[in-house]
């Protein structure tokens, strides 16, 4: 996760050069009376860290969200000895925007960011960006003073000052998913600087790398199971709701028509024409529904494309060459390329599972006006006897043909095969322009 120094030592043991304002990105020395008290409490504190990297451990996977999970991280390390101020600040590759995402010792501050951003533009110098750009960790002795002494630090002397502090410790960390951070420690004034701490930090920074990247394996994985549910429950709906409503428009009209021939009275048509248009406006709805659910692959391909890589996955699957040309040079109305798409889908589906062609050839043309045509023909057995097992793509694709004025043809191919024709004319579907 961390750069490492040309002599291969982690960078907090390497010469470490100025990189920020006017301090000195090194570790300062320990005195001799400083190393004796490390000498003394080297043990519990080695206790302690360990102790705080394991719980870190444990609760990247049992917290729900990164930023619960890098607050937690912030409190443990805030626990350390010598450490008054901690925070944990994330960053988008390419956007540079911070986002704080776990801090501990100071009072909350929501305009943090904006006050930073403040002086930046006054031309501080960010020890942030600084080590986020370098990959490296880095010690800064003196920083309080030194940003107290700045008078382009000052919209943030009131929020330094909240805690006695006195060097400054920045530890990035970065994951393969592109989002990086810093974890930045702010030292007590009574608390030496030494390697054990900062290899403390950097251990910690690769739990924050590691927490990232288990966050964002667990939005992937929500996202699939959201995506999923989505596709089943627009399956669902297609498959059964919509074509129960389709069966309903279609007895609706068969009533019509013999209320009709019977000699019934008017109020007995008018009441089946009620039950058919409902029955339309009820599937519009729901394919609405569906688009939300689960977009087409015409709108996340587009129409040609969509139609040219469905037709090569048909060949693939059941391997019967399926030729495809497209001539769609016009802009198209979206809900008509869908409804034209899945003609287009049903006709090869049916010449596939129905014809026993050898050969399928595919035409899609678009007009000036904004009409489409499409042509699916085949070599196989003829449509008469396939058109028994055929009945209800047949009626399914007459009906999104209906809505757009359009024209629907089924005819023999000499000397065997089938024809199907279907040009969409209307710019939008006559009975449902409100409705879409």
């Amino acid at each position: 996760m961390l750069q490492r120094s040309p002599d291969g030592r982690p960078p907090s043991m390497s010469r470490l050069e100025p990189s920020v304002g006017t301090a000195r990105t090194r570790l300062r020395p320990m005195s001799a009376d400083g190393a004796r008290r490390a000498s003394l409490t080297s043990d519990r504190e080695q206790l302690q860290r360990v102790s705080a990297i394991a719980r870190t451990a444990a609760n990247i996977a049992s917290r729900a969200s990164l930023e619960s999970m890098l607050s937690v991280m912030a409190n443990e390390i805030q626990e350390t000895d010598g450490i008054v101020g901690t925070q944990i600040i994330l960053v988008t590759a390419g956007e540079k925007k911070l986002r704080m995402m776990g801090s501990a010792g100071f009072t909350r501050h929501p305009e943090f960011f904006d006050t930073l951003v403040e002086c930046r533009q006054r031309g501080a110098p960010l020890a942030t960006y600084a080590v986020l750009d370098t990959g490296m960790q880095a010690v800064y002795a003196d920083r309080k003073a030194e940003m107290l002494g700045d008078s382009r630090w000052a919209p943030m002397h009131a929020y330094i000052s909240e805690i006695e502090w006195k060097d400054f410790i920045a530890t990035p960390f970065g994951s393969p998913e592109g989002i990086g951070g810093v974890i930045n420690c702010y030292i007590s004034p009574h608390a030496e600087v030494g390697s054990a701490l900062c290899r403390f930090l950097e251990a910690m920074a690769e739990q924050a790398a590691l927490a990232v990247d288990y966050h964002q394996l667990m939005e992937r994985d929500r996202s699939r199971v959201r995506r999923d549910e989505q596709d089943r429950i627009a399956r669902d709906l297609h498959d059964a709701v919509i074509q129960n409503m389709f069966a309903i428009n279609i007895n609706a009209n068969v009533i019509e028509s013999l209320i009709r021939s019977s000699g019934s009275p008017p109020e007995a048509a008018s009441k089946a024409r009620d039950i058919q248009h409902l029955a339309t406006t009820v599937q519009n709805d729901l394919r609405a529904i569906i688009r939300q659910l689960r977009p087409s692959v015409v709108a996340e391909l587009g129409f040609a494309e969509a139609v040219d890589s469905f037709c090569a996955a048909t060949s693939r699957r059941f391997g019967v060459p399926v030729s495809v040309v497209l001539d769609v040079v016009h802009r198209v109305d979206p809900a008509m390329a869908d409804d034209c798409y899945y003609v287009v889908v049903e006709a090869v589906h049916n010449a596939v599972k129905h014809s026993g062609a050898s050969r399928i050839d595919v035409f899609v043309g678009s007009h000036p006006s904004g009409a489409l045509s499409a042509t699916v023909s085949d070599d196989g057995i003829g449509m008469a006897a396939q058109s028994s097992q055929a009945g209800y793509g047949m009626a399914s694709m007459r009906h999104r043909l209906a809505q757009w004025s359009g024209v629907f043809e089924v005819r023999a191919r000499l000397p065997s095969g089938t024809v199907v024709t279907a040009h969409f004319m209307s710019p939008a579907p006559i009975e449902t322009r409100s409705a879409r």
